[in-house]
């Protein structure tokens, strides 16, 4: 038995030298971007109070996208969540399907007339669906830029345009991309360096927190 547990070692050591982390440590990862979820929920609510618009219920107009791109790290929650729930295997298996690639297999389409669809994850979303629509970005003149899309624009006309002239202006602050990025790569720079089409960050996600589990140090083999 000893002999078993020795080779064990070995190989988690290894594993942990391969795929670029600390085992002991991906918990405190999964639980520090939760809470930068948590911050962002409440810059993103107060800044949508300001200003006077938020994103369309059940519009789907960016989850219908499929060149929307995520981070490992920005996964990371969803990825715990759905397994602690038992109902990763049934997202992977759909991912898989779509080579975990297209549109992001989350998003559930609506029957309902002028409704496309909804979030089928929205708790544990990553932080690029939290920022779109309400977020920042600094233009080629060093000048904040409002991110918006066009069904937003086209609903809240007046609103976006005053909005953007606040932000311009200094007299209103949207949550800055740049800014919870950074964030995020001082929770991990690795996990967030990289952005991936978003089902295959759902699946590298996955395949960590599984891997974690089955090698983790603190486990018994």
């Amino acid at each position: 038995m000893g002999y078993f547990r020795m080779l064990a070692g070995r190989l988690r050591s290894s594993l942990n030298k391969i795929l670029g982390w600390q085992s002991d440590t991906l918990e405190d990862r999964t639980t520090q971007m939760r809470k930068l979820h948590a911050d962002l929920d409440i810059d993103v609510g107060s800044f949508q109070k300001k200003c006077g618009f938020e994103c369309l219920q059940s519009c789907g107009h960016c989850c219908e996208n499929p060149m929307v791109e995520a981070t490992e790290l920005e996964m990371l929650p969803l990825a715990q969540a759905l397994i602690d729930e038992d109902k990763a295997d049934q997202w992977y298996l759909a991912a898989e399907k779509q080579d975990f690639s297209g549109r992001c297999v989350f998003f559930q389409p609506e029957p309902r007339p002028g409704a496309r669809g909804h979030c089928g994850a929205y708790a544990n979303r990553p932080l690029v669906c939290r920022l779109f629509n309400c977020s920042c970005v600094m233009d080629k003149l060093n000048r904040p830029r409002l991110v918006v899309c066009a069904p937003v624009k086209a609903v809240y006309p007046g609103q976006v345009a005053r909005a953007q002239v606040a932000i311009t202006s200094g007299k209103l602050r949207a949550p800055g991309m740049a800014d919870y990025t950074m964030r995020a790569m001082a929770v991990d720079l690795e996990l967030e360096r990289e952005r991936f089409p978003i089902n295959m960050a759902f699946k590298r996600a996955v395949d960590r927190v599984w891997i974690h589990q089955r090698f983790s140090p603190d486990l018994s083999p």
